[in-house]
C-alpha cells in the first residue's frame, strides 16, 4: 500500500511503502518530540506529519523510560506504533481509525485502558470471535458460533463487552483483582 508522507524537515512530498516489518527501516527520532528527566528520555509526542511511530529503546545513548502519545500529540492519521523491548511506559489513545500495525511487547507497561481500539483497522483486522489487546478484553470482532461467551483468566479488563445484535445468552466472567 503506498502513502504519501510529508516531511517537516525539507517541506516536500514523498511517497513511500509501508513495510511488513516495522523493524526495516532504522527509527526515526527526528519526528520525536521528547524531554530529558532523571537521566532519561520522555517522549512528549511526535510530528503531525507522521503515519509511523518508532519508539526506540534509547535516543542518543540515552534510555527512553516513558511515552506521552495523546491524540493532540501526534497524527490523526496514525497507521503504525512500533515500541521496542526497553521502554517501560506507553500512555496512549488508541483512538485510531487508521491505526493497523500495533507492536508493543508484553514488557512496556500501557497506562489505562486501550479504550476505542476497536474504532481501528487493527481491530478490525483480527479474526472473528473475542479479541485481546495487552490482556485487555476488546471486545467481540464479527460474530460468534456460540451463544455463551467466556472471558479469559487474567484479562486485565473489559473495554466493550458484547454488542446486542450478538444473542449472547451466557458470559463467564474470570475473577477480577480488586484495584
Amino acid at each position: 500500500m503506498e502513502i504519501i508522507s510529508f516531511s517537516e524537515q525539507d517541506l516536500s512530498i514523498k511517497w513511500r511503502r509501508i513495510t511488513e516489518d516495522p523493524y526495516e527501516e532504522v527509527p526515526n527520532t527526528s519526528n520525536l518530540h521528547y524531554i530529558y528527566e532523571d537521566g532519561s528520555i520522555v517522549v512528549t509526542g511526535a510530528s503531525k506529519f507522521c503515519e509511523r511511530i518508532h519508539i526506540p529503546a534509547e535516543i542518543n545513548g540515552i534510555p527512553v523510560k516513558e511515552v506521552w502519545l495523546k491524540p493532540y500529540f501526534h497524527s490523526p492519521f496514525l497507521r503504525e506504533i512500533v515500541v521496542e523491548e526497553g521502554v517501560e511506559t506507553l500512555h496512549m489513545n488508541f483512538d485510531q481509525p487508521y491505526l493497523e500495525i500495533i507492536d508493543i511487547p508484553k514488557s512496556v507497561q500501557i497506562d489505562g485502558a486501550p479504550n476505542e481500539i476497536y474504532n481501528s483497522l487493527w481491530f478490525q483486522r483480527q479474526p472473528d470471535g473475542p479479541v485481546y489487546f495487552s490482556d485487555w478484553f476488546c471486545g467481540i470482532k464479527g460474530t460468534l458460533k456460540e451463544d455463551a461467551l467466556t472471558i479469559k483468566e487474567g484479562t486485565k479488563g473489559i473495554i466493550r463487552l458484547v454488542p446486542l445484535s450478538a444473542n449472547i445468552k451466557k458470559i463467564v466472567l474470570p475473577k477480577f483483582p480488586l484495584l
